[in-house]
């Protein structure tokens, strides 16, 4: 597959995309040159690695899908977000968060945790 390696900087509402190389060595070259003679104190340019064209299987997001304790959906929702941690999630044992590339892949996992968190012999009498 084909890469692109972009020279970034800034953080949040700053972040932005300063230039793109087809190398990471022009990239690496170019940064190093924006972030200065003082190297280590630089906060500012970094290089990040991209695929071009990324098969559609790679995007990043999830479905993320909410069971309440008495297995009711609470909520379902698409996440573009890549940085986020895909494991799914008990909260409280009250609400079971699962993830997936389809809303019922989401739904199942949610369900799957929920099943196997309330089977914990700490919560057959409801602490949680």
């Amino acid at each position: 597959m084909a890469k692109v390696w972009l020279v970034t900087s800034g953080s949040y509402s700053e972040y932005h995309v300063c230039a793109a190389f087809s190398t990471p060595e022009a990239a690496k070259l170019y940064a190093k040159h924006c972030n200065g003679p003082d190297e280590e104190d630089a906060e500012g340019y970094v290089v990040e690695e991209y695929v071009l064209d990324a098969p559609r299987g790679t995007w990043p997001g999830a479905y993320v899908v909410t069971v309440q304790r008495d297995g009711q959906v609470e909520r379902s929702w698409w996440s573009g977000d890549s940085e986020e941690d895909w494991t799914p999630a008990a909260v409280s044992g009250e609400r079971f968060l699962g993830y997936g590339r389809t809303e019922e892949h989401a739904r199942r996992s949610a369900e799957q945790l929920r099943r196997e968190t309330l089977a914990l012999p700490f919560l057959e009498n409801g602490d949680g």
